[in-house]
Formats: C-alpha cells, structure tokens, sequence
C-alpha cells in the first residue's frame, strides 16, 4: 500500500467516523472500481456492540481510541487492540470484519489478535488472565 493510500484510508475512517455521529449508527464506505463513494449501513447491532466494549476496554487502560487507529506497535497499545478483538468475537459473537472495521484493521489481524490473547489464555498467563477477569466484569 503506498504512502497516498494510506493517507487516504485514514481520512476515510474519520469521515466514516464523522458520518456515524451524524447519523447515530454506524456507516461504512466502500469505494468501487471507479473510485465511486457508496454509504453503506454495516451491522448496527454488532457495531454499536463493538464501541461499547472499545469505550471500556480503552476507557479501563486509560487510552486514547484515536491511539488505537494508528498503526503503532508498542505493547500497551497493542494489548489494548487485542482485548477488544477479543471479547468482541470470542465473547460478543461479533464478526472480525465488523471489529477490524471499527479500529481500522483487516480482518485477518483482528482473528490474529484474537489467536494471540487466547493463547495467553491458554498458558495461564497471569497478568493476563488477571485483566481478562477485570474486563469481564465491566463488560
């Protein structure tokens, strides 16, 4: 993807962002092969579903959701990114596709985030298991 490209994708997320306060439920935009804009409504329930649990999740590690966005790959952002993919789809039933539209990342990274986690799970990591039980409570 070049540098144009990207830039282009992040003011697309703001605008769709921008739209879905407008509106008061989620947009999505597609772009088609000629570049046309088309504003299509995704999954309002799983969506709404997906903020809540972002506002928590950031909220309780004190982050900022447009930290998140970003593409940076330090480790308290990164453990973030992971416990909201994760209750999303593990425990809300959400679609990756939906979570990974919501904090700006190809679905393949969001089931990734959820591997990872759940193999922290798995290996009775506990720091780990420690916030998962503290997450649950408010979710």
């Amino acid at each position: 993807m070049t540098e144009k490209e990207k830039r282009a994708n992040k003011e697309i997320l703001k605008l769709e962002l921008t739209l879905s306060n407008i509106f008061n439920e989620p947009v999505t935009i597609y772009y088609g092969l000629n570049h046309e804009k088309k504003l299509l409504k995704v999954n309002v329930e799983g969506y709404s579903k997906a903020c809540e649990v972002k506002d928590i999740v950031c909220d309780y590690f004190k982050v900022p959701f447009s930290l998140i966005l970003e593409k940076d790959k330090r480790q308290e952002l990164d453990i973030v990114r992971k416990f909201i993919c994760f209750i999303c789809c593990k425990k809300l039933g959400i679609k990756p596709q939906t979570v990974g539209n919501l904090i700006a990342r190809e679905r393949t990274s969001v089931i990734n985030q959820v591997k990872s986690l759940q193999n922290d799970i798995d290996t009775q990591h506990p720091e780990t298991i420690r916030l998962y039980r503290d997450l649950m409570k408010l979710v």
